[in-house]
């Protein structure tokens, strides 16, 4: 299962995933069902017209053994079962690199330059 965030003023993405097995499986299965997967509103095969500049979009994906779902959800509708399978994805989940993210500060290489003397010393 996976959410990611797109959006805002960057654009940038964020995405985290978690694999769901063994003994919490029915708890998450509670929980997408709850979701209203079959809303036209969320539907991704249901393009939804513009919703504003700057905004931010959670695209929600869960590939089961019985059915794919997926769903884009504009974040002043994330609430009640949405809000709550974002953030358990959140906070149980790892969270995804972004392709092309710079290095942490501590990982990027060291660039000198020359030093040029100044007041031709």
């Amino acid at each position: 299962m996976s959410v990611s965030r797109t959006g805002g003023v960057a654009g940038i993405r964020r995405e985290w995933r978690i694999d769901v097995d063994g003994d919490g499986r029915a708890d998450w299965i509670l929980l997408l069902d709850a979701c209203p997967w079959s809303t036209a509103e969320y539907a991704t095969e249901a393009p939804a017209g513009p919703r504003g500049a700057d905004r931010m979009t959670w695209t929600i994906a869960a590939d089961g053994p019985e059915q794919a779902r997926r769903a884009e959800v504009p974040e002043p509708e994330l609430t009640g079962p949405w809000r709550e399978l974002v953030d358990r994805v959140r906070r149980d989940g790892e969270p995804v690199a972004a392709r092309g993210r710079a290095l942490p500060r501590e990982e990027r290489p060291i660039r000198r330059r020359p030093v040029e003397p100044r007041g031709g010393a």
